[in-house]
């Protein structure tokens, strides 16, 4: 177990302080910029501050959020008047060091060299996608940091706190009630028969978790009047499109999901691999890999996820750590030939890893960006022309929304309204469902903006009867909007639309005047 004299002594220490600073130096060289779905978080948390509830839009409540944790944490920066965007990537960063530390400790915890552990902690110190999500703005920090803590108080057999990391665990995704049957299976097989009360021990780590979730839940249903978030019902395959073309998409685009993160953490997956064959018996290694297999029916179903760095499982890094740090371990006391060719391979791997990382920067700029350059800029210009009575369907819709509180703001995705997900006649692989008819019929909105070309619109023009064109005036938008593409904003290669309600277009014409519009018919 842990000596605290040798954990303060040797090398080790020096190379988890190396481990430590490495995402200081890859952020550095690496475009950080928040994800524009931060921004629907943030909306919610300002409306939260402004004493409006946790709605998206004021007097409907829905659940268009994930994380109802990092929700309530994002109303601090709103309660103090400071830039959110950049208050949530610096808090998701001290999260993930406070990850990497706690990583740290669960290695020592399971008799790992401080050397070792403080090899394996810096090669997660050097995997460029953990650290990007983690600064998106999301709740991926937070995430890894309870996900680690929960592992390591489990392994050190602090029971109370285990079920309380737990249930904060299902407050930050709540898919993470499928980690309750694995640690509690974990926690029971480590019984020591010299524990005088074992029921008593597993009762301490299941009733914090419990009480968590059922008042979480009960919550939901007072508040939401919904079982889960919004945001689960909007991504799930509905059930007009369970097929089996639909079913074999979705796992296809799940299973190239799961290749793709294993290779981009090609030193850390190694690592677990190399774990199973070599500490089997050890109880530790099924525990990350039962809480890491948690994750695969939920990638199968959505197919994957359309925002980058493999946000949905490279916050599991932690655990392939832990695996990879009980590699090492084992691996140094094998024989000289065993041990380089295990060091050639590790090498090999975080070359692949850091080569493999798309968003390399050629200079370093440790600026933090909004999302979507195109939408801010869009936005800006819009602004002084908007009224409080107005309804705005942006395709991108956070920062949009986010900028302007005081407009209603509808989501043609169906993430903050209901009654899209109700009404919903298209399904889009890893976005999420559209309703056509509800959105030109129902809701009327008086701005519609997207940025994939006619997807949305024709739809609604084939449910207009024929009515489209003359209520709405459509426009491609040029000039400007095209110079700030790069291959980091959501509205690259495809043309940039504004439909504009007919009694609306001498006001916002003019405000879009700066990307030269052109007027143009939607297809049916």
């Amino acid at each position: 177990m842990l000596n605290p004299a040798e954990d303060g002594k040797g090398p080790g220490r020096w190379v988890l302080l190396v481990g430590a600073a490495l995402p200081l130096a890859l952020l550095a060289f690496s475009h950080v910029r928040a994800v524009d779905d931060a921004y629907i978080v943030f909306r919610y948390a300002h409306n939260l501050a402004e004493g409006e509830g946790l709605v998206f839009n004021p007097g409907e409540r829905v659940e268009g959020y994930t994380s109802l944790l990092w929700t309530l944490a994002m109303t601090l920066p709103e309660f103090l008047s400071i830039p959110t965007y950049q208050f949530a990537t610096w808090l998701g960063l001290v999260l993930g060091l406070l990850a990497l530390l706690e990583t740290w400790r669960t290695l020592r915890i399971l008799d790992v060299s401080p050397l070792v552990s403080g090899v394996a902690v810096a090669t997660l110190g050097l995997y460029p996608e953990f650290w990007q999500t983690i600064t998106m703005g999301l709740e991926g920090g937070l995430f890894a940091f309870l996900l680690i803590l929960t592992v390591r108080l489990l392994v050190s057999g602090s029971a109370l706190g285990v079920g309380v990391c737990g249930g904060l665990l299902f407050m930050t995704r709540p898919e993470s009630v499928l980690f309750l049957p694995v640690c509690t299976l974990f926690a029971f097989l480590c019984l020591d028969d010299r524990e005088r009360r074992p029921l008593q021990h597993l009762f301490a780590l299941l009733v914090p978790w419990l009480a968590l979730i059922v008042a979480v839940t009960l919550w939901r249903l007072t508040y939401y009047g919904e079982w889960l978030p919004n945001t689960i019902s909007a991504k799930s395959i509905p059930t007009y499109e369970l097929t089996t073309r639909t079913l074999m998409g979705n796992t296809l685009g799940g299973v190239t999901y799961w290749a793709g993160f294993l290779w981009s953490a090609l030193p850390l997956s190694l690592g677990a691999a190399f774990a199973i064959i070599v500490s089997r018996r050890r109880l530790a290694i099924w525990l990350c890999l039962g809480l890491l297999a948690t994750q695969i029916p939920v990638v199968l179903a959505n197919g994957g996820d359309w925002m980058d760095y493999y946000r949905l499982l490279s916050v599991y890094a932690p655990l392939l750590t832990v695996l990879l740090g009980l590699t090492l371990q084992r691996l140094a006391h094998s024989g000289v030939a065993a041990r380089v060719s295990a060091g050639l391979l590790f090498a090999g791997g975080v070359i692949i890893m850091l080569s493999t990382h798309e968003y390399w920067d050629i200079t370093p700029d440790a600026t933090i960006e909004k999302a979507a350059p195109c939408w801010q800029l869009l936005s800006d210009e819009l602004g002084p022309a908007l009224f409080p009575s107005d309804v705005v369907a942006p395709e991108v819709l956070g920062l949009f929304a986010y900028e302007h509180p005081d407009v209603y703001v509808h989501d043609l995705m169906g993430l903050t309204d209901r009654e899209v997900v109700e009404r919903s006649t298209i399904y889009v692989p890893l976005y999420g469902q559209s309703a056509p008819a509800y959105t030109y019929h129902k809701v009327r909105p008086d701005l519609i903006l997207v940025h994939s070309g006619f997807g949305f619109l024709t739809p609604m023009a084939r449910v207009s009867k024929g009515t489209y064109e003359d209520h709405y005036s459509t426009y491609s938008l040029q000039g400007s909007l095209r110079d700030v593409r790069d291959e980091q904003s959501s509205c690259a290669r495809r043309p940039f639309l504004a439909s504009i309600r007919k009694q609306d277009v001498p006001r916002f014409l003019p405000a879009i005047s700066e990307f030269k519009p052109q007027r143009v018919t939607v297809p049916k």
